[in-house]
Protein backbone atom coordinates (compact mmCIF):
# COMPACT_ATOMS: atom_id res chain seq x y z
CA UNK A 1 0.00 0.00 0.00
CA UNK A 2 1.38 3.15 -0.65
CA UNK A 3 1.94 5.25 2.44
CA UNK A 4 0.15 8.29 3.34
CA UNK A 5 1.89 11.94 2.64
CA UNK A 6 2.46 14.23 5.81
CA UNK A 7 0.14 17.05 5.29
CA UNK A 8 2.47 20.10 4.77
CA UNK A 9 1.45 23.38 7.37
CA UNK A 10 -0.44 24.92 4.94
CA UNK A 11 -3.01 22.00 4.46
CA UNK A 12 -3.29 21.71 8.27
CA UNK A 13 -4.57 25.54 8.18
CA UNK A 14 -6.55 25.28 5.21
CA UNK A 15 -7.94 22.72 6.60
CA UNK A 16 -9.33 23.92 9.43
CA UNK A 17 -9.96 26.97 8.54
CA UNK A 18 -12.33 26.26 5.47
CA UNK A 19 -14.27 23.85 7.30
CA UNK A 20 -16.57 26.05 9.69
CA UNK A 21 -19.10 23.52 10.79
CA UNK A 22 -16.41 21.19 12.06
CA UNK A 23 -14.44 23.97 13.83
CA UNK A 24 -16.95 26.61 14.19
CA UNK A 25 -16.00 30.53 15.20
CA UNK A 26 -17.34 33.62 15.63
CA UNK A 27 -16.08 34.38 11.76
CA UNK A 28 -18.86 33.90 8.95
CA UNK A 29 -18.42 30.86 7.11
CA UNK A 30 -18.18 32.78 3.52
CA UNK A 31 -15.03 34.81 5.29
CA UNK A 32 -13.53 31.83 6.34
CA UNK A 33 -13.69 30.43 2.92
CA UNK A 34 -12.21 33.30 1.33
CA UNK A 35 -9.62 33.29 3.83
CA UNK A 36 -8.85 29.14 3.07
CA UNK A 37 -9.00 30.07 -0.87
CA UNK A 38 -6.30 32.73 -0.55
CA UNK A 39 -4.21 31.70 2.12
CA UNK A 40 -1.82 30.10 -0.32
CA UNK A 41 -1.42 33.39 -2.23
CA UNK A 42 -1.56 35.66 1.19
CA UNK A 43 1.95 33.49 2.03
CA UNK A 44 3.55 33.82 -1.25
CA UNK A 45 2.60 37.41 -0.92
CA UNK A 46 4.40 37.96 2.42
CA UNK A 47 7.93 35.79 0.92
CA UNK A 48 7.93 38.15 -2.05
CA UNK A 49 8.07 41.18 -0.12
CA UNK A 50 4.64 42.08 -1.30
CA UNK A 51 2.96 43.03 1.97
CA UNK A 52 4.11 46.56 1.86
CA UNK A 53 0.20 47.31 2.41
CA UNK A 54 0.27 45.62 5.37
CA UNK A 55 -2.65 43.41 4.22
CA UNK A 56 -1.37 39.96 3.74
CA UNK A 57 -0.13 40.73 7.30
CA UNK A 58 -3.44 41.19 8.63
CA UNK A 59 -5.18 38.39 6.90
CA UNK A 60 -2.34 36.52 7.76
CA UNK A 61 -3.56 37.69 11.70
CA UNK A 62 -6.89 37.56 11.26
CA UNK A 63 -6.55 33.57 10.15
CA UNK A 64 -4.90 33.20 13.45
CA UNK A 65 -7.75 35.22 15.01
CA UNK A 66 -10.01 32.55 13.21
CA UNK A 67 -8.33 29.78 14.89
CA UNK A 68 -8.05 30.96 18.19
CA UNK A 69 -11.47 31.54 17.94
CA UNK A 70 -12.29 28.32 16.84
CA UNK A 71 -9.75 26.64 19.52
CA UNK A 72 -12.01 29.17 22.37
CA UNK A 73 -15.23 27.52 20.96
CA UNK A 74 -13.80 23.76 20.90
CA UNK A 75 -12.52 23.60 24.14
CA UNK A 76 -15.45 25.28 25.87
CA UNK A 77 -17.43 22.96 23.99
CA UNK A 78 -15.21 20.27 25.49
CA UNK A 79 -16.00 21.27 29.19
CA UNK A 80 -19.49 20.90 28.60
CA UNK A 81 -18.94 17.00 26.42
CA UNK A 82 -16.64 16.54 30.12
CA UNK A 83 -19.46 17.33 32.25
CA UNK A 84 -21.86 15.05 30.27
CA UNK A 85 -19.47 12.53 30.24
CA UNK A 86 -19.41 12.52 34.00
CA UNK A 87 -22.93 13.22 35.13
CA UNK A 88 -23.71 10.07 32.58
CA UNK A 89 -21.06 8.01 34.58
CA UNK A 90 -22.51 9.35 37.69
CA UNK A 91 -25.82 8.18 36.40
CA UNK A 92 -24.58 4.63 34.97
CA UNK A 93 -23.06 4.10 38.90
CA UNK A 94 -26.31 4.70 40.23
CA UNK A 95 -27.97 2.60 37.88
CA UNK A 96 -25.33 0.02 38.11
CA UNK A 97 -25.50 -0.56 42.04
CA UNK A 98 -29.59 -0.59 41.14
CA UNK A 99 -29.23 -3.26 38.94
CA UNK A 100 -26.90 -5.06 41.66
CA UNK A 101 -29.50 -4.86 44.09
CA UNK A 102 -32.55 -6.17 41.50
CA UNK A 103 -30.07 -9.20 40.60
CA UNK A 104 -29.49 -9.51 44.85
CA UNK A 105 -33.60 -9.41 45.43
CA UNK A 106 -34.31 -11.81 42.56
CA UNK A 107 -31.74 -14.30 43.61
CA UNK A 108 -33.13 -13.89 47.13
CA UNK A 109 -36.65 -14.46 45.34
CA UNK A 110 -35.94 -17.28 43.66
CA UNK A 111 -33.56 -19.18 46.35
CA UNK A 112 -36.71 -18.41 49.01
CA UNK A 113 -39.08 -20.33 46.22
CA UNK A 114 -36.96 -23.27 45.83
CA UNK A 115 -36.64 -23.65 49.46
CA UNK A 116 -40.30 -23.19 50.34
CA UNK A 117 -41.17 -26.07 47.13
CA UNK A 118 -38.78 -27.80 49.01
CA UNK A 119 -40.75 -27.52 52.53
CA UNK A 120 -43.78 -28.22 50.72
CA UNK A 121 -42.37 -31.52 49.55
CA UNK A 122 -41.62 -32.51 53.12
CA UNK A 123 -45.06 -31.46 54.66
CA UNK A 124 -46.82 -33.58 52.08
CA UNK A 125 -44.34 -36.37 53.19
CA UNK A 126 -45.00 -35.26 56.88
CA UNK A 127 -48.90 -35.86 55.70
CA UNK A 128 -48.50 -38.93 54.59
CA UNK A 129 -46.73 -40.16 57.88
CA UNK A 130 -49.24 -39.02 59.88
CA UNK A 131 -52.44 -40.11 57.41
CA UNK A 132 -50.78 -43.65 57.91
CA UNK A 133 -50.05 -43.62 61.65
CA UNK A 134 -54.06 -41.89 62.08
CA UNK A 135 -55.07 -44.92 60.14
CA UNK A 136 -53.18 -47.42 62.40
CA UNK A 137 -54.38 -45.31 65.72
CA UNK A 138 -57.73 -45.46 64.81
CA UNK A 139 -58.40 -49.00 63.40
CA UNK A 140 -56.65 -50.04 67.18
CA UNK A 141 -58.60 -47.36 68.61
CA UNK A 142 -61.60 -49.22 66.99
CA UNK A 143 -61.14 -52.61 67.90
CA UNK A 144 -60.48 -51.47 71.63
CA UNK A 145 -64.03 -49.57 71.67
CA UNK A 146 -65.75 -52.60 69.99
CA UNK A 147 -64.41 -55.03 72.79
CA UNK A 148 -65.45 -52.21 75.00
CA UNK A 149 -68.66 -52.29 73.94
CA UNK A 150 -68.70 -55.94 74.14
CA UNK A 151 -68.09 -56.47 77.50
CA UNK A 152 -70.96 -53.36 78.01
CA UNK A 153 -73.18 -55.59 76.38
CA UNK A 154 -72.24 -58.62 78.40
CA UNK A 155 -72.61 -56.29 81.90
CA UNK A 156 -75.91 -55.60 80.77
CA UNK A 157 -76.98 -59.15 80.00
CA UNK A 158 -75.88 -60.13 83.22
CA UNK A 159 -77.94 -57.41 84.89
CA UNK A 160 -80.93 -58.39 82.44
CA UNK A 161 -80.67 -62.26 83.69
CA UNK A 162 -80.47 -61.11 87.12
CA UNK A 163 -83.47 -59.12 86.85
CA UNK A 164 -85.30 -62.09 84.57
CA UNK A 165 -84.37 -64.59 87.10
CA UNK A 166 -85.56 -62.59 90.20
CA UNK A 167 -88.93 -62.15 89.18
CA UNK A 168 -88.83 -65.97 88.02
CA UNK A 169 -88.20 -66.54 91.14
CA UNK A 170 -91.32 -64.30 92.83
CA UNK A 171 -93.27 -66.45 90.65
CA UNK A 172 -94.85 -65.80 86.89
CA UNK A 173 -97.58 -67.54 85.28
CA UNK A 174 -96.24 -70.87 83.82
CA UNK A 175 -97.27 -70.44 80.42
CA UNK A 176 -95.15 -67.06 80.37
CA UNK A 177 -92.40 -68.24 81.47
CA UNK A 178 -90.96 -70.43 78.97
CA UNK A 179 -89.14 -67.74 76.67
CA UNK A 180 -87.69 -66.29 80.13
CA UNK A 181 -86.74 -69.47 81.73
CA UNK A 182 -84.62 -70.55 78.33
CA UNK A 183 -83.02 -67.21 78.07
CA UNK A 184 -81.66 -67.40 81.77
CA UNK A 185 -80.63 -71.44 81.24
CA UNK A 186 -78.99 -70.83 78.13
CA UNK A 187 -77.31 -67.32 79.83
CA UNK A 188 -75.88 -69.94 82.68
CA UNK A 189 -75.03 -72.79 80.00
CA UNK A 190 -72.98 -69.58 78.12
CA UNK A 191 -71.21 -68.84 81.51
CA UNK A 192 -70.31 -72.88 81.92
CA UNK A 193 -72.85 -73.15 84.69
CA UNK A 194 -73.35 -77.47 85.91
CA UNK A 195 -76.17 -79.18 84.13
CA UNK A 196 -77.15 -80.44 87.28
CA UNK A 197 -77.84 -76.89 88.26
CA UNK A 198 -79.45 -75.71 85.00
CA UNK A 199 -81.85 -79.04 85.04
CA UNK A 200 -83.01 -78.28 88.78
CA UNK A 201 -83.24 -74.29 88.03
CA UNK A 202 -85.54 -75.31 85.27
CA UNK A 203 -88.04 -77.69 87.16
CA UNK A 204 -87.93 -74.92 90.13
CA UNK A 205 -88.63 -72.05 87.65
CA UNK A 206 -91.76 -74.28 86.69
CA UNK A 207 -93.30 -74.78 90.21
CA UNK A 208 -94.63 -71.61 91.46
CA UNK A 209 -93.15 -70.82 94.87
CA UNK A 210 -95.98 -72.21 97.25
CA UNK A 211 -95.48 -75.48 95.47
CA UNK A 212 -91.56 -75.15 95.55
CA UNK A 213 -89.54 -77.94 97.66
CA UNK A 214 -86.58 -76.97 99.91
CA UNK A 215 -84.49 -78.19 96.96
CA UNK A 216 -85.75 -75.82 94.53
CA UNK A 217 -84.82 -72.80 96.78
CA UNK A 218 -81.23 -74.22 97.22
CA UNK A 219 -81.19 -74.25 93.65
CA UNK A 220 -82.55 -70.99 92.65
CA UNK A 221 -80.37 -69.56 95.47
CA UNK A 222 -77.58 -71.05 93.57
CA UNK A 223 -78.72 -69.08 90.55
CA UNK A 224 -78.74 -66.14 91.81
CA UNK A 225 -75.12 -66.47 93.17
CA UNK A 226 -74.16 -67.43 89.74
CA UNK A 227 -75.56 -64.73 88.26
CA UNK A 228 -74.32 -62.35 90.94
CA UNK A 229 -70.94 -63.28 89.98
CA UNK A 230 -71.23 -63.55 86.40
CA UNK A 231 -72.38 -59.57 86.93
CA UNK A 232 -69.54 -58.82 89.09
CA UNK A 233 -66.86 -60.47 86.94
CA UNK A 234 -68.62 -58.36 84.01
CA UNK A 235 -68.02 -55.19 86.13
CA UNK A 236 -64.96 -55.20 86.70
CA UNK A 237 -63.88 -56.19 83.04
CA UNK A 238 -65.98 -52.94 81.78
CA UNK A 239 -64.15 -50.88 84.44
CA UNK A 240 -60.62 -52.20 83.68
CA UNK A 241 -62.02 -51.72 79.46
CA UNK A 242 -63.17 -48.02 80.02
CA UNK A 243 -59.38 -46.48 81.16
CA UNK A 244 -58.57 -48.08 78.03
CA UNK A 245 -61.24 -46.93 75.62
CA UNK A 246 -60.00 -43.41 77.02
CA UNK A 247 -56.38 -43.51 76.62
CA UNK A 248 -57.55 -45.23 72.74
CA UNK A 249 -60.16 -42.24 72.72
CA UNK A 250 -57.09 -39.81 73.44
CA UNK A 251 -54.62 -41.29 71.01
CA UNK A 252 -56.64 -41.16 68.17
CA UNK A 253 -57.72 -37.45 69.11
CA UNK A 254 -54.38 -36.80 68.93
CA UNK A 255 -53.02 -38.75 66.58
CA UNK A 256 -56.04 -36.57 64.29
CA UNK A 257 -54.67 -33.68 65.71
CA UNK A 258 -51.38 -33.85 64.69
CA UNK A 259 -52.96 -35.06 60.73
CA UNK A 260 -54.82 -31.57 60.91
CA UNK A 261 -51.08 -29.90 61.58
CA UNK A 262 -49.79 -31.05 59.16
CA UNK A 263 -52.40 -30.20 56.78
CA UNK A 264 -52.49 -27.11 57.50
CA UNK A 265 -48.87 -27.05 57.06
CA UNK A 266 -49.38 -27.87 53.57
CA UNK A 267 -51.66 -25.55 52.75
CA UNK A 268 -49.44 -22.18 54.92
CA UNK A 269 -47.20 -23.44 52.64
CA UNK A 270 -49.33 -23.82 49.51
CA UNK A 271 -49.72 -20.36 50.25
CA UNK A 272 -46.34 -18.87 51.29
CA UNK A 273 -45.32 -19.99 47.35
CA UNK A 274 -47.83 -18.53 46.21
CA UNK A 275 -47.02 -15.35 47.52
CA UNK A 276 -43.19 -16.53 46.81
CA UNK A 277 -43.84 -16.76 43.11
CA UNK A 278 -45.72 -13.27 42.55
CA UNK A 279 -42.42 -11.84 44.89
CA UNK A 280 -40.42 -13.68 42.39
CA UNK A 281 -42.38 -12.53 39.55
CA UNK A 282 -42.29 -8.65 40.53
CA UNK A 283 -38.30 -9.09 41.30
CA UNK A 284 -38.13 -10.19 37.88
CA UNK A 285 -39.92 -7.40 36.14
CA UNK A 286 -37.77 -5.01 38.61
CA UNK A 287 -34.70 -6.49 37.78
CA UNK A 288 -35.63 -6.41 33.59
CA UNK A 289 -36.23 -2.81 34.01
CA UNK A 290 -32.82 -1.94 35.65
CA UNK A 291 -30.90 -3.69 33.68
CA UNK A 292 -32.61 -1.96 30.64
CA UNK A 293 -31.98 1.15 32.01
CA UNK A 294 -28.40 0.44 32.83
CA UNK A 295 -28.55 -0.75 29.05
CA UNK A 296 -29.63 3.16 27.94
CA UNK A 297 -27.52 4.71 30.36
CA UNK A 298 -24.32 3.06 29.40
CA UNK A 299 -25.02 3.73 25.74
CA UNK A 300 -25.82 7.40 26.39
CA UNK A 301 -22.25 7.49 28.41
CA UNK A 302 -20.93 5.67 25.22
CA UNK A 303 -22.29 7.95 23.04
CA UNK A 304 -20.99 11.12 25.46
CA UNK A 305 -17.17 9.62 25.23
CA UNK A 306 -17.56 9.53 21.83
CA UNK A 307 -18.50 13.31 21.49
CA UNK A 308 -15.93 14.00 24.22
CA UNK A 309 -13.29 11.83 22.15
CA UNK A 310 -14.33 14.17 19.24
CA UNK A 311 -14.20 17.43 20.68
CA UNK A 312 -10.62 16.47 22.03
CA UNK A 313 -9.66 15.50 18.57
CA UNK A 314 -10.62 18.50 17.10
CA UNK A 315 -8.73 20.40 20.01
CA UNK A 316 -5.64 18.92 18.79
CA UNK A 317 -6.29 19.41 15.22
CA UNK A 318 -6.90 23.23 15.79
CA UNK A 319 -3.93 23.39 18.26
CA UNK A 320 -1.71 21.72 15.27
CA UNK A 321 -3.10 24.01 13.13
CA UNK A 322 -2.12 27.05 15.22
CA UNK A 323 1.52 25.39 15.23
CA UNK A 324 1.20 25.06 11.89
CA UNK A 325 0.37 28.73 11.14
CA UNK A 326 3.05 30.45 13.29
CA UNK A 327 5.85 28.09 11.41
CA UNK A 328 4.24 29.56 8.53
CA UNK A 329 4.66 33.20 9.79
CA UNK A 330 8.33 32.52 10.75
CA UNK A 331 9.17 31.14 7.30
CA UNK A 332 7.38 34.17 5.12
CA UNK A 333 9.27 36.66 7.27
CA UNK A 334 11.38 38.05 3.99
CA UNK A 335 15.34 37.57 5.61
CA UNK A 336 16.68 40.07 3.14
CA UNK A 337 14.28 42.91 4.58
CA UNK A 338 15.85 45.77 6.60
CA UNK A 339 15.24 45.38 10.38
CA UNK A 340 12.64 48.36 10.49
CA UNK A 341 11.05 46.50 7.58
CA UNK A 342 11.11 42.65 9.00
CA UNK A 343 10.00 44.03 12.45
CA UNK A 344 6.43 44.26 11.26
CA UNK A 345 6.73 40.40 9.78
CA UNK A 346 8.01 39.36 13.14
CA UNK A 347 5.47 40.83 15.27
CA UNK A 348 2.57 39.98 13.22
CA UNK A 349 4.01 36.37 13.82
CA UNK A 350 5.00 37.05 17.43
CA UNK A 351 0.72 38.08 17.60
CA UNK A 352 -0.56 34.67 16.71
CA UNK A 353 -1.91 32.97 19.54
CA UNK A 354 1.34 31.13 21.45
CA UNK A 355 1.48 29.06 24.41
CA UNK A 356 -0.14 25.32 25.44
CA UNK A 357 -3.66 24.63 25.48
CA UNK A 358 -5.40 22.41 28.12
CA UNK A 359 -7.10 19.24 26.88
CA UNK A 360 -8.46 17.35 29.61
CA UNK A 361 -5.14 17.64 31.70
CA UNK A 362 -2.79 17.18 29.16
CA UNK A 363 -0.88 20.43 27.66
CA UNK A 364 -1.15 20.77 23.95
CA UNK A 365 1.41 22.79 21.78
CA UNK A 366 0.07 25.87 20.02
CA UNK A 367 0.77 28.15 17.59
CA UNK A 368 5.06 29.39 17.99
CA UNK A 369 5.41 26.58 20.22
CA UNK A 370 8.70 25.15 19.10
CA UNK A 371 10.37 28.99 17.85
CA UNK A 372 13.28 30.11 19.40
Amino acid sequence: MPRKSTPSDLELVTAVLGDSEEYPSGTAASMRSLLATGLDGIVAALKEGKGETELPSELLRLVGKVLQDASAQCLAGLKGKEADAAAALAKCEVSDAAKDLASAALEEAMVKLQGLKAELTAAKAAEKREQCNYSEVQATTQSILDGHAALEGQLAKSESMAQAAGELQTGVEANELSPTVDSVLEYLAENGAEQALQAAARSAFQRSPAERHPFDVIALDAVQANLASYRAAASEQVAASAANAERARAEVLGAWAILDVARDQIMATKEAIVEAELALEQASESFTTAETEAKVLRQALSGCLVQQTLSESAAAEINTALAALGRIADAAAPASAAPAEASEDVKMAEDLPVGPVLVEGRRVATAGAGRA
